[in-house]
């Protein structure tokens, strides 16, 4: 079996600075000058991009950000992909002023598309759908679109096995699975003790099925216990120490760490030609170890490159 390409991308949302109000009102516009700068210094091959509400950037930096919004996209190397909004009632204040809710933000990821010229794959959350409701080419994307297993995907919609997962979720549009290290292992959000079946016996099968075009590599996910997250404290220090690990001066302590092991399930089950990795990491997280994130950042991707380099053809830009 050839060895697939394997692209390393970065969530915007890594350079967003949650640590006060003000810190957040703050990060909530980089520039592409900002962007393609970070990219450069960490060889990350660019962006999966979280929508921004284009009534708040106006009101906070004036008329002419919504056009310096839509300029963004157009520097084509740095878009790879979308990810719909998470916010919703719930949400902190500052965020839900700064994105769109969950459905609106389709329309604003449609406008990133078409600026860019050509479909963008999507992170969508089936659970916003409305009855009956569907994503379609139409109010989505016109690439892929992929749902991130969560046991509270499985409760909405009834899912009982692995194979029954993609029967269900297609019927609501969804193309793909997008697999995420963090949130496969934590309990469901509205039904604490309710997990996933192991990993270890669902990511190589959908791999091997052609079900996985993209894996979210999410360490350090301090931030989800401010969410309302019903995460254990095992499972934070878990997360906190595959962090450490990622970002450490040398490769080989990542490949000790269960979130390793997973990506690796991918890579070498696959039987897609091509995979992306983007990265969740709170800045906040990689602040706590004391290491600027440009430092941190280019170390997590040339760890993963260097571990990836025997398993496949792996994209950066350095």
């Amino acid at each position: 079996m050839l060895k697939p390409t394997v692209e390393i991308a970065c969530a915007n949302g890594n350079l967003a600075d949650l640590s006060s109000f003000k810190a957040k009102v703050g990060s909530l516009w980089r520039s592409r000058d900002e962007l393609g700068e970070f990219a450069d210094a960490t060889g990350y091959v660019g962006y999966e991009i979280h929508p921004v509400r284009d009534r708040f950037l106006a009101s906070v930096l004036g008329r002419g950000a919504i056009a310096a919004f839509l300029q963004l996209p157009c520097d084509d190397e740095l878009v790879v992909s979308t990810h719909q909004s998470f916010t919703d009632s719930r949400s902190p204040l500052v965020e839900r002023l700064a994105m769109p809710p969950e459905m609106s933000s389709l329309k604003t990821l449609r406008r990133l598309e078409r600026a860019v010229g050509r479909p963008l794959d999507m992170v969508v959350y089936p659970e916003a759908l409305a009855p009956g409701e569907k994503f379609t080419d139409q109010n989505s994307t016109s690439a892929r679109r992929g749902a991130q297993p969560r046991p509270e995907l499985w409760r909405r919609f009834g899912i009982t096995s692995p194979d029954h997962e993609m029967q269900v979720l297609s019927e609501a549009g969804v193309t793909h699975l997008l697999p995420d290290t963090f949130h496969d292992r934590q309990d469901a959000v509205d039904a604490p003790g309710l997990y996933l079946p192991g990993w270890e016996g669902r990511w190589p099968k959908m791999a091997a099925a052609g079900q996985v075009y993209e894996v979210h590599f999410a360490v350090g996910r301090t931030d989800m216990a401010e969410n309302g997250s019903q995460i254990s404290p095992e499972h934070f220090a878990i997360t906190n120490k595959e962090l450490q690990a990622a970002i450490a001066d040398e490769p080989e302590p990542l490949t000790r760490t269960e979130a390793w092991d997973m990506l690796l399930s991918v890579v070498e089950s696959t039987s897609e030609p091509e995979l992306r990795i983007v990265t969740e990491v709170p800045l906040a997280a990689i602040v706590a170890q004391s290491m600027g994130y440009l430092a941190a950042h280019a170390h997590m991707v040339n760890n993963l490159a260097v571990n990836l380099a025997p398993y496949a053809t792996v994209t950066t830009r350095q």
